[in-house]
């Protein structure tokens, strides 16, 4: 009776505290509470971008990497998983744009928005043509980038 249901509660939450995996406090404009990845899809992809920059870069709150990877898995339109094609080009391009200051470019069309990479301001991919209009927003297609042009932005790093 009342001791199962206190156990089943108990179990519940001590559940749901090892799933929830508290990486660090996070510090700027967006982010003033501490970050929980909980669903074990966004666990994937974190350790898969920690793979390939490094836990102590893409970890570090004070990075691009770290920027990136927030919005690779919380802010991303498309809800990239781990097996997806784009998942590191997009992260490495959404790397550059914090790297940048891209939200102080004059020139940022479609950057971190639902629409693929490819199509982004100033990014060329092979077999696509940038000037199209008819991209549609949650193409996950993987077209390798070629070029980057982002001249006219004045970048700093």
């Amino acid at each position: 009776g009342k001791a199962k249901v206190i156990l089943a509660f108990t179990l519940g939450v001590l559940t749901i505290l090892c799933i929830a995996i508290p990486l660090f406090l996070i510090g700027g404009d967006k982010f003033e509470r501490p970050l929980y990845i909980v669903e074990l899809e966004d666990v994937e992809v974190a350790n898969l971008l920690a793979k390939e920059s490094g836990k102590n870069v893409v970890f570090n709150p004070e990075t691009a990497q770290y920027k990136a990877m927030l919005w690779v898995i919380y802010s991303d339109p498309m809800k990239l998983k781990v097996d997806s094609e784009n998942l590191l080009q997009r992260y490495g391009l959404a790397t550059m744009y914090y790297a940048t200051r891209g939200e102080d470019w004059d020139q940022s069309e479609n950057w971190l928005n639902g629409v693929n990479e490819c199509y982004w301001y100033g990014v060329k991919c092979f077999g696509h043509d940038q000037l199209a209009t008819n991209y549609f927003y949650g193409d996950s297609f993987l077209d390798p980038v070629t070029e980057i042009n982002l001249e006219s932005n004045n970048l700093v790093s």
